[in-house]
């Protein structure tokens, strides 16, 4: 026996997946021309001493900027301080940054998903609309469960995407590597990876 689908249960999905494409389509779109680097740079220790987008890059120093509330703030490391620079954020922001998206994204599509379960008929849904607005499902912990193992995965993906993007570039208080270490960063300054 043949299981009738109807409109009102592919719609939530359909939706879902037309703003994940979206929101991937817009993210490959950014240019990086114009944009800073993001760095952070660390001591023998392996603490880091700073982090920020890049300002300047002079012979013997690096300035970096924070934007703190209205204004920014800068802060400039001698080279004789930096045992090795990481390019990008660490890989638990994208973690963290994507699995908040994914829960945003999945919540309302499976708490839009139950509502459509618990509404026998198209009028119905349409009445319930009418009426109430935005419908809330009975139960909203499977839609916060659900978000919960989405954003998860979301999370986990792109922290692992971002993982081969975790350029680290060793300084060793050298001068000489120092200068090298100027050449890749105003590479990464111009080019995407």
């Amino acid at each position: 026996m043949k299981k009738i689908i109807r409109a009102t249960q592919i719609i939530p999905w359909l939706m879902l997946v037309s703003i994940l494409c979206c929101t991937v389509a817009w993210g490959q779109g950014n240019s990086r021309k114009g944009k800073r680097v993001f760095l952070r740079i660390y001591d023998k220790q392996g603490k880091i001493i700073i982090k920020g987008k890049l300002a300047n890059l002079s012979d013997s120093t690096i300035v970096l900027f924070k934007a703190e509330g209205g204004s920014y703030r800068f802060d400039s490391v001698h080279y004789s301080r930096i045992f090795f620079i990481r390019k990008g954020r660490s890989p638990m922001h994208y973690f963290l940054l994507s699995g908040l998206i994914g829960f945003a994204v999945t919540v309302p599509v499976v708490a839009a998903t139950e509502v459509n379960k618990a509404m026998t008929s198209v009028a119905s849904n349409a009445l319930a609309l009418a009426i109430a607005g935005t419908p809330i499902p009975e139960e909203p912990s499977h839609a916060i469960r659900n978000g919960l193992i989405a954003g998860t995965i979301v999370g986990g993906i792109s922290a692992l995407a971002h993982l081969g993007n975790q350029r680290k570039i060793q300084v060793d208080r050298s001068f000489e590597k120092f200068n090298s270490a100027k050449q890749l960063i105003r590479y990464y300054e111009t080019n995407r990876d």
